[in-house]
C-alpha cells in the first residue's frame, strides 16, 4: 500500500508539472503570435479649412491590444493624381518572453502629410486590415500666391531654429514668455491637466495659461506664460508643477464630443499633446 501511495503522489506531481509547462508555453506562444496583432482606431482628427500652402497633419486616436505594445510608428504614401493617401500604422511588442497583461492601452499619433495640392483626398489607414479606417479630406487653393517651400527645406529650417533656441536662453529666437515644458498629463480623466517643466531662472514664475482654438476641430492650443518678477536673474533651472482646470466654455460648442485634444507650447519650440474629458 505504501508503494502504491508513493507512485500515486509521484504521478500527481508529474501531472502538475506538465500542466504548468503547458500553461507556460501557451502564454509564451500567445505573446509571440500577437507580436503583430492589429491595433484599433477610434477617431481621426482632420484639419479644418486646410489650404495648399498649409502643412497638413492628421491625428489618430486608438487603442493597443495590451501593455506590451509600444507607441505606433507611421508611414504614408500620397498618390496626388488619384487623390489617395495611404497611411500605415504599426506597433511593435516590447518583449515577447514575458506575460503581457491583457489590458488595452490608448495611443495618440500625429501624422504629418506635408503640403498637398488642392483637391479632394481619400485617406485610408491600414488598408486591408481589421483596423482599416477611411475618411475624406478637402484641400483648398491658397488665397495668396505664396511660394510653397519643400518639406526638406522646412525640416532643415525647423531643425536650425530648434538648435538655436536650445543653445541659449538669451537667443532672440528663444521665447522667454513661455514655460519650458517637460511633460503634460491629464488628471484622472477630469477636465484638468498637470504641467511639469521649469523656468530658466528664479526671477521667472508661471503667470497664466492662455488658450485658443487650434486648426483642427476639437483641438486647442495652450500657451503657459511666465512673467519676470525680479531684475536679478541668475541662470538656474527652477522646477514647476502646475494644475490647470479646463475652462467651461472650452469644447462647449460640441457636447457630443467625449474628449478634447490640447497642444501645449514650450519655450524651446516643442509641442506636447494630451486629451481631456469634454464633460463639464
Amino acid at each position: 500500500m505504501l508503494r502504491t501511495n508513493s507512485n500515486s503522489n509521484s504521478n500527481s506531481f508529474i501531472t502538475s508539472v506538465l500542466i504548468s509547462l503547458v500553461l507556460f508555453f501557451s502564454i509564451f506562444f500567445f505573446s509571440i503570435v500577437n507580436a503583430h496583432a492589429t491595433l484599433f482606431i477610434d477617431k481621426v482628427y482632420l484639419p479644418d479649412n486646410i489650404k495648399s500652402n498649409d502643412k497638413a497633419e492628421i491625428i489618430v486616436i486608438g487603442t493597443l491590444p495590451n501593455l506590451c505594445y509600444e507607441d505606433p510608428t507611421s508611414s504614408n504614401e500620397i498618390n496626388k493624381s488619384a487623390g489617395v493617401i495611404e497611411v500605415k500604422l504599426l506597433s511593435e511588442v516590447k518583449q515577447t518572453t514575458q506575460f503581457c497583461m491583457q489590458m488595452i492601452r490608448p495611443f495618440m499619433k500625429t501624422i504629418n502629410l506635408g503640403h498637398l495640392v488642392p483637391g479632394h483626398y481619400t485617406i485610408v489607414i491600414n488598408n486591408g486590415e481589421a483596423s482599416e479606417y477611411t475618411t475624406e479630406l478637402n484641400v483648398n487653393m491658397a488665397a495668396s500666391a505664396a511660394i510653397e517651400r519643400s518639406d526638406d527645406f522646412e525640416t532643415e529650417a525647423s531643425a536650425s531654429a530648434s538648435a538655436n533656441m536650445d543653445a541659449s536662453a538669451d537667443n532672440k529666437s528663444f521665447n522667454k514668455n513661455l514655460l519650458y515644458v517637460s511633460t503634460v498629463e491629464s488628471a484622472n480623466d477630469t477636465r484638468e491637466i498637470i504641467l511639469h517643466g521649469y523656468t530658466i531662472s528664479d526671477c521667472y514664475v508661471l503667470d497664466r495659461v492662455e488658450w485658443k482654438p487650434g486648426t483642427l476641430p476639437h483641438t486647442y492650443r495652450l500657451d503657459p506664460l511666465v512673467k519676470k518678477v525680479s531684475n536679478f536673474c541668475p541662470r538656474k533651472m527652477m522646477p514647476v508643477e502646475f494644475k490647470w482646470e479646463i475652462p467651461k466654455n472650452m469644447g462647449s460648442g460640441d457636447p457630443s464630443m467625449e474628449r478634447l485634444l490640447l497642444k501645449v507650447s514650450s519655450a524651446n519650440g516643442k509641442e506636447f499633446e494630451v486629451t481631456v474629458s469634454n464633460e463639464n
